[in-house]
């Protein structure tokens, strides 16, 4: 017992469970200013032990004067190399439990709470709301001519998210010196993965241009955004379509039922894409989908290859534009009077602003406040 608490059970962790805490003690000095050493006696700040534990997957208290202030117990019967996979559970007890050893309170306890749309995993590692985590598989065994339905929490977040990361850099500062240089972030359905974007400079892209589903991408920090969207029922369509070509479409009543019924949990790529605050972003390009664009206050790259695109230059700068193929639309929040249109060589036009210009290419529309044009 350690002052008053119960540790039966207790067991060191796994080496499964140690990679995972020095991978997130890594995420967390690239983007703060802590500095993590492993000590190697029980003299830590921050110790990591494991307990039997019952319908929960950790504790662990603030930090403090006290002997036990930043220590940190995970359930001991979860500890294999598969329950520490990035985007499990137990990934993400650790994250949280972590959070609160570093200060971090539940978002919706009495001091400060986080508003009830920010009260989710979007925004946060340490509320109790989860959002789009499940991933459905759907197999036939053809030895037992049954078609199996399996559920896995398995597209948890594996790092802090957007609120996270600007809570922690509050109490310990930002790292500047991480990822200063030109870097390219990507993200597709297939990672079932989300990913909150800390960058120190230099000219970086969101490259998703292999992306097939549809991309609502906000280049302002603070903002979320969806890389590679597959909806619910495009997911149903597809699990359909393999049924017939199998022979199997007496199952699809069966099958269509399971997707209505976790329509709400199953990984979409929904808000799978935040910047952190105080980054920019200069480039984005992305894929076939039918994409939303939104860019922010500094001169922007922005291409989005084929599909029906919506691009719109809100916040200034010199933006160059390439809207691929499609019927592409670019949308300006001023009247079409404000703005001088005029064609460029090479086929593209040029949009001069009181307050930004564009170079574009590839658009066929632009959307004003009071009418829209044509180009030619």
């Amino acid at each position: 017992t350690i002052i008053g608490l119960d540790v039966t059970g207790w067991t060191p962790l796994s080496s499964a469970a140690e990679s995972a805490v020095q991978d997130v003690l890594s995420g967390l000095e690239a983007f703060t200013d802590l500095d993590f050493t492993e000590n190697g006696s029980d003299n830590g700040d921050i110790r990591f032990n494991a307990v039997t534990l019952v319908d929960s997957g950790g504790f662990a208290y603030y930090p403090s004067v006290n002997e036990i202030g930043g220590d940190i117990f995970l359930d001991a019967d979860k500890l294999s190399v598969a329950d520490y996979q990035e985007g499990t559970d137990s990934y993400r007890a650790l994250i949280h439990e972590l959070g609160h050893a570093l200060g971090l309170k539940h978002p919706f306890e009495d001091g400060n709470e986080l508003a009830d749309n920010l009260d989710n995993d979007d925004y946060t590692a340490m509320t109790y709301t989860e959002s789009r985590n499940m991933l459905l598989t759907i197999d036939y065994n053809e030895s037992t001519n049954q078609l199996g339905v399996s559920y896995d929490w398995d597209a948890m977040p594996s790092m802090y998210s957007l609120l996270d990361v600007a809570a922690l850099q509050a109490i310990y500062g930002a790292n500047t010196n991480s990822k200063t240089g030109n870097n390219s972030y990507s993200l597709s359905f297939d990672d079932h993965s989300y990913l909150t974007i800390w960058d120190g400079g230099g000219e970086d892209t969101i490259n998703v241009s292999t992306s097939t589903g549809a991309n609502d991408i906000d280049l302002r920090y603070g903002e979320l955004s969806s890389v590679d969207i597959k909806t619910v029922e495009e997911q149903k369509a597809e699990k359909l379509s393999w049924l017939d070509d199998n022979g199997l479409s007496g199952y699809a009543n069966g099958v269509s039922g399971v997707y209505n019924s976790y329509s709400d949990d199953l990984y979409t790529g929904e808000n799978n894409l935040a910047i952190a605050y105080g980054v920019w972003i200069e480039n984005v390009f992305t894929g076939s989908g039918d994409d939303v664009i939104y860019d922010n206050a500094i001169d922007n790259n922005i291409q989005t290859g084929a599909g029906d695109d919506w691009i719109k230059l809100f916040e200034g700068g010199f933006d160059t534009v390439d809207g691929g193929t499609g019927d592409d639309t670019i949308q300006l929040n001023v009247a079409s009077s404000q703005v001088s249109v005029e064609s460029v060589n090479g086929g593209g036009y040029m949009l001069i602003g009181d307050s930004f210009a564009a170079e574009i290419v590839g658009v066929e529309t632009l959307s004003f406040t009071d009418t829209s044009i044509t180009l030619a």
